[in-house]
């Protein structure tokens, strides 16, 4: 099947069990990665792990291990499309070394973070602001309820940050609204 995609799609699902002894079920990552490539080669992958934290799930620490990152490093090593990992804010905000690690031993040199979160989510917003920086701007996608969309904008001590979090979520909001046309 030859489709000619006029917008970008991105794909995504947990491939991978992920922090906090994350109790969903992942998907098939082969099988995923390998329909995925077969069926829509133009799109964009968006891989990520199960996680359990959260008002929730009553889990406000944790963080994703090295082991967990990884195993996306080899869960992906033979995938030629471009890649964006939907990491946890809550989650993500305390380790920024293993986002560098994850992003230079991926493939795709264009490999990106997208940051997200649900209402109730424990962020440590000044953390979350230095993993932005140390990744880049260009390489992160944010997608946070409102209230921490304002915090990491109010935060900032330069205007890159309120620019980048409002055309961020401006971007995921086309993408997604993109995928339901």
């Amino acid at each position: 099947m030859n489709l000619q995609m006029t917008f970008p799609v991105w794909l995504n699902a947990d491939i991978l069990s992920g922090p906090v002894d994350a109790d969903t079920k992942p998907v098939d990552s082969k099988q995923f990665l390998s329909l995925a490539n077969k069926t829509l080669p133009e799109s964009t992958l968006s891989v990520g792990w199960t996680t359990r934290y959260g008002i929730q799930n009553v889990i406000f620490s944790g963080n994703y291990s090295e082991a967990q990152i990884d195993e996306m490093i080899k869960s992906v090593s033979n995938t030629s499309q471009p890649i964006t990992y939907p990491v946890r804010a809550g989650l993500a905000a305390g380790d920024i070394t293993v986002w560098s690690k994850l992003l230079n031993s991926t493939a795709d040199k264009n490999a990106t973070l997208t940051i997200w979160s649900t209402e109730g989510d424990k962020v440590d917003v000044d953390q979350l602001i230095k993993l932005i920086q140390e990744v880049g701007y260009d390489r992160v996608y944010v997608d946070v309820p409102e209230k921490l969309r304002k915090q990491l904008a109010g935060s900032a001590t330069s205007a890159s940050i309120s620019t980048f979090v409002l055309l961020s979520s401006i971007f995921l909001g086309n993408v997604l609204l993109a995928n339901l046309f």
